[in-house]
């Protein structure tokens, strides 16, 4: 069906309560429900921020996979996310969904945060400005957007139950104005409301946040919608704006809704604003073009590769170099499994299948030569155990056989309710579709494949549930596993796991079964989850030995390390900054063989390093997209001259980060922002605490020198220029950034806070006159409680620019004349 435009209020005059309330329900996981009767077609959502995943997370079509957030960000370039932002709208038509499901501008408060890698950083000046420019660029190709999750949304543990206490400024400095620039800029079609409390009240039936600061104050005209699973109520969330309730078949709305309107607790009026929420998505998916239920397809060529490379290579951050990048173009020796096992996306909603991800060792071999690459494993740095298909005897991505019934292997000639090929067993359940499955049968699945390892040894493989499971090798049962965990707002990472080992010959044959049975219902999360994968049986520590010799043998060594999706994900925060165990060790040891290593530290967030003194270039990568290969092996042997700067403070410990004291929760499931507006560098600011390496902070192979600031106050911005001076022999970009500090404030303020900024390529020994406007509204604005208004207010300022917030060059100052009340950009 093509998607028309339609009159709202005569559609909503023409619903039946039943039409009403399906409409402000899912259809399905992706979809809307339609009227076709009435010319209201079914509407496609789809994920994520990075990655346009399309309707399935198992098996999914291939997509083009962007760097995470917070590294994204660190190119600190709108020109390259707005065509990242167009090129993430064709992935969405290709894929024919109206809506893309981002981009996420919650903060990134606390390293541990397990989505923090999914914002884009700290500071919500930056990331306003960047996600603006990635929704400008979606947004011209005719798809929809949906920024989440408002809001405070920045803790995974007990997500759904947990509950946010926070001031009034730091609510509005901090956390809503990344979503107020882009509600000025984008006009977004749609927002995804929190999981959390804030202050008592649920994001999906806060009537504070949606009503009365983004519709009343902003002018926001579009849908809310709920993340998925986060709709609590019935009566009380539509009455407080929620519009619709994701994902479906639905647990809130549907019959619940007919109910409520029978027994008055929803108005007529109530539900048809609900609606009309719904109804105004249908006319914004019309300019698509995209037709209902549109087939999924494909799109990937060599634009689109190489505007890849170019975001992974600006996201990389050169953070230390005593003389040892870029390498030479000769032999060198890769350890880390992270070097051929390419971590392109963190986990939960970033994740998808990446058309070609280019891993590191890829990239060295097809760059360097395979004769002049050696590789080591290092120490394993992961919980989830590599995929059973990696011995798989038919050589093929997908090897391993998927299928589902909903009766027992018990069960002679049971019926195959679906059968897919797949690389992993490492699935959730929640998409199987439960109205496939018989009244009083549960959904039972089996995946097999044939394996054949190159060598005689014991074998280690896990089996992680929320469900019941085992474990066949030729046909006998070999572990057995059954849980009564449900997979609910963790997406199954923190489901009870099962080790066992088994010895296996080298060039026999083994038929591997994993057996899955749902116990905790059909529907939704509570399908359940699995997970099975299998390594040789080696101690870390010969691992880190073996690096380490060989260490001594080479003149260019390469660790690289960090975390994965298996440790930065939806659903769970990490316990810890440290890396995962065995990782320092592996490090040091080497560092220790050969103090020339390059180490590369892959994390979406801050860890850990404690053994940064001795180690003299440190690069980080984090998760860079498909690309991600390509683009460190340009850094590294010169071929880019890095320019990526940090979108979060590098604490040298945990207890530094502004967020220590209070991240985890009370015995009430209760959590107080007590660092208020003195968040990430502000706090180290106002603190005087001296981080690792500082929010803004990045080195390039050449130099920078600032010079002339000029200031100029206009009506409506501030706008800069600055004299930028490439003093190297290399040509190379560099990032101007403008801290603004009120002189003599009426209220407490951080000591500085990022307003503006600008990237710009310089050639060596060249100058360049860069230009960084600043909005006038958020450069000199406090939200000021006592009149429930933002207040511009008049007096001096000082302007310091610089290439880092620890590395403000010069300074500058301008002034105020009137102060004026505001209340929307």
């Amino acid at each position: 069906m093509e998607v028309k435009q339609i009159d709202i209020d005569d559609v909503i005059s023409k619903l039946t309560v039943e039409e009403k309330a399906k409409l402000t329900s899912g259809r399905d996981f992706w979809h809307t429900h339609p009227v076709h009767r009435l010319g209201v077609p079914s509407l496609r959502f789809s994920d994520g921020p990075y990655g346009v995943r399309g309707t399935k997370f198992t098996d999914a079509v291939p997509t083009a996979s962007i760097p995470s957030g917070t590294v994204l960000a660190c190119s600190w370039n709108t020109e390259l996310m707005y065509e990242l932002g167009k090129m993430m709208g064709d992935q969405a038509r290709a894929k024919g969904a109206h809506l893309l499901l981002g981009p996420t501008i919650n903060m990134a408060r606390s390293p541990l945060g397990g989505r923090s890698f999914e914002s884009f950083g700290e500071d919500p000046i930056l990331t306003g400005v960047l996600a603006s420019a990635l929704s400008q660029g979606i947004k011209d190709r005719k798809v929809m957007i949906c920024p989440k999750h408002l809001a405070c949304n920045d803790k995974e543990d007990s997500r759904m139950a947990m509950n946010v206490e926070i001031s009034e400024r730091a609510l509005r400095e901090i956390y809503m104005l990344p979503f107020m620039i882009v509600q000025k800029n984008n006009d977004p079609e749609s927002y995804m409301t929190a999981y959390n409390k804030i202050r008592g009240k649920h994001g999906s039936e806060n009537e504070y946040l949606m009503r009365d600061i983004v519709e009343k104050e902003w002018g926001f005209k579009g849908c809310f919608m709920s993340d998925w699973f986060g709709t609590v109520s019935t009566a009380d969330s539509i009455n407080a704006g929620l519009h619709l309730e994701m994902p479906g078949p639905p647990i809130w709305r549907g019959k619940l809704v007919e109910n409520c309107v029978y027994h008055n607790t929803i108005t007529e009026e109530s539900l048809n604003e609900a609606v009309r929420g719904v109804l105004t998505l249908v006319n914004g998916a019309a300019k698509s073009g995209i037709p209902e239920d549109a087939d999924e397809g494909q799109l990937h060529n060599k634009e689109i590769v190489a505007l890849n490379r170019q975001a992974a290579r600006e996201a990389l951050v050169l953070m230390r170099n005593e003389g040892i990048l870029p390498l030479q173009k000769k032999k060198v020796l890769v350890i880390g499994e992270s070097a051929k096992k390419a971590n392109y996306c963190a986990g939960g909603a970033c994740t998808v299948n990446a058309y070609h991800p280019v891993s590191l060792y890829d990239s060295l071999v097809e760059n360097l030569g395979e004769s002049n690459v050696d590789w080591v494993i290092g120490a394993p740095n992961r919980r989830v155990l590599p995929s059973l298909g990696l011995y798989a005897k038919e050589k093929s991505k997908k090897p391993i056989t998927y299928r589902t019934y909903d009766e027992p292997r018990s069960v002679r000639d049971r019926k195959i309710l679906s059968e897919l090929t797949v690389p992993e067993v490492n699935v959730m359940m929640f998409e199987f579709d439960p109205a496939s499955i018989r009244p009083g049968h549960h959904l039972h699945a089996t995946f097999s494949v044939t394996i054949n390892v190159p060598e005689s040894s014991k074998y280690r493989y896990n089996l992680k549930v929320a469900g019941s499971a085992q474990v066949l090798i030729n046909g006998d049962v070999h572990a057995t596993h059954v849980t009564d965990y449900v997979s609910g707002s963790d997406m199954g990472m923190n489901a009870p796991e099962i080790f066992k080992e088994v010895y296996l010959e080298a060039g026999k044959d083994y038929l591997f079964e994993v057996d899955f049975e749902s116990t905790s219902g059909k529907d939704g999360l509570s399908a359940g989850s699995l997970g099975c994968g299998i390594e040789k049986a080696v101690a870390p520590e010969d691992y880190i030995k073996e690096a380490a010799d060989l260490a001594k043998k080479y003149d260019q060594v390469i660790v690289i390390t960090g975390l994965n999706k298996d440790f930065e994900t939806e659903g769970i925060d990490r316990s810890t900054m440290d890396m995962p165990p065995h990782q320092d060790l592996l490090v040091e040891s080497v560092l220790d063989s050969n103090p020339n290593t390059v180490v590369i530290i892959e994390s979406g967030t801050a860890v850990t390093l404690p053994w940064e003194k001795k180690a003299k270039a440190i690069l980080h990568s984090g998760y860079l997209g498909e690309e991600l290969g390509n683009a460190i092996f340009d850094v590294v042997f010169g071929e880019y001259n890095p320019s990526g700067k940090l979108t979060f403070t590098w604490p040298k410990r945990y207890e530094d980060n502004s967020a220590a004291t209070s991240f985890e929760l009370d015995k009430s499931l209760s959590l107080t922002y007590l660092d208020d507006i003195y968040m990430g560098y502000r706090h180290n600011d106002i603190s005087k605490i001296d981080p690792l390496f500082a929010f803004g902070h990045g080195l390039s192979y050449t130099t920078f020198k600032f010079d002339n600031l000029k200031v100029s106050v206009a009506d409506h911005t501030i706008d800069l220029s600055v004299d930028v001076k490439n003093t190297g022999d290399r040509d190379g970009s560099a990032v101007v950034q403008a801290y603004v500090s009120p002189k003599n404030s009426s209220v407490p303020q951080a000591v500085k806070s990022l307003k503006g900024f600008t990237k710009v390529f310089c050639k060596a020994g060249a100058s360049v006159t860069a230009k960084v406007s600043m909005d006038k509204k958020l450069a000199c604005s406090f939200y000021n409680t006592s009149i429930k208004q933002w207040t511009l207010e008049a007096g001096e300022y000082n302007v310091a620019v610089g290439s880092s917030s620890d590395k403000l060059e010069i300074t500058e100052t301008f002034e105020i004349e009137k102060c004026a009340n505001w209340i929307m950009l």
